[in-house]
């Protein structure tokens, strides 16, 4: 925009805080419990941006131990290196620790995220441009597949996939990942910081 123009307000640079706040703690049971109450297009929107901030977490800890914080947010910034969900996917990628069936699913899970956020029109598994893309993040990339062909197959199945994604950008690999959930059960809360 042009400087000096439109200032950016007080609580507009506090609105963007809140939502630039980076991830520390996932609590599953609840994360479940609200998704429950949105829309599908909100469940996507939510999640990739989950995942995003997932991935910049395990970037930033392959990043060299001297940087700072506002060195890493530059680096992490919407027009930096780093600022993109395609960006951090690839480099999770070439850094090895995201397997080609993870890569793939997230890209799946960022076109969709594309779409929702800037689609015009009502998107949700009820459109089959939609179910069609989805596709992509089920079995064989995914762990899961929909047990029917209508909107709520895919909303389970899409709902599923989204522990061990988790867990996988977590903790390195979806086998360590499987495991984990298998002791889990998804009961309790996963801490990012420790």
């Amino acid at each position: 925009m042009l400087a000096g123009l439109f200032p950016t307000r007080g609580s507009t640079k506090r609105l963007r805080a809140y939502y630039r706040e980076r991830l520390t703690v996932i609590n599953f049971d609840e994360l479940l419990l609200r998704l429950h109450q949105e829309s599908d297009r909100a469940k996507i929107i939510l999640l990739s941006s989950i995942l995003d901030d997932l991935l910049e977490y395990r970037l930033s800890k392959r990043i060299k131990p001297s940087i700072n914080t506002e060195q890493t947010d530059y680096l992490f910034r919407f027009e930096g290196p780093l600022g993109t969900f395609s960006s951090r996917i690839e480099l999770g990628y070439a850094f090895g620790f995201i397997e080609p069936d993870i890569a793939s699913q997230l890209n799946t899970i960022r076109e969709m995220r594309n779409a929702c956020a800037h689609s015009k029109f009502v998107l949700s598994f009820d459109n089959e441009e939609l179910r069609n893309v989805a596709k992509h993040m089920f079995k064989p990339s995914g762990l899961f597949y929909p047990l029917t062909d209508d909107a709520a197959g895919f909303r389970q199945a899409f709902l599923a996939e989204m522990p061990p994604m988790f867990f996988t950008l977590t903790y390195g690999s979806r086998r360590k990942a499987i495991a984990l959930l298998r002791r889990k059960h998804l009961s309790r809360n996963l801490d990012l910081v420790s």
